[in-house]
């Protein structure tokens, strides 16, 4: 094996510091923590995505706006809430987390 894709980063995954030991070269499909990771990801901005998302609903007028997320053992779904959060409390909207959900994201559940 020349190297490893790892998928499905979760904020504490073990893989990477076993990947690191072994001194496997290896890329993460999302990541773990912040930019100063000190190993190679790809991912988007997650956080900056739901946090425009949130932004251009509240213009708009909106006032309840819903997350459906994934779950928050994944560092995808917890910067999507941040983001998500940061753009309804700079409106001046209270969280409201009856109207806020986190599942796997499968077929069955309606992804």
């Amino acid at each position: 094996m020349d190297g490893v894709v790892v998928m499905g980063p979760r904020l504490d995954d073990w893989r990477i510091d076993l990947l690191g030991e072994l001194e496997l070269p290896f890329i993460v499909h999302g990541r773990i923590g912040d930019l100063e990771d000190g190993y190679a990801w790809l991912d988007i901005d997650n956080r900056g995505a739901f946090q425009r998302a949130a932004k251009l609903l509240t213009d708009l007028g909106h006032r309840r706006i819903a997350l459906l997320n994934g779950v928050e053992i994944m560092t995808f779904a917890v910067h999507r809430r941040q983001g998500y959060e940061e753009a309804l409390s700079a409106h001046g909207i209270a969280i409201d987390p009856t109207i806020m959900s986190s599942d796997q994201m499968t077929e069955e559940n309606g992804y």
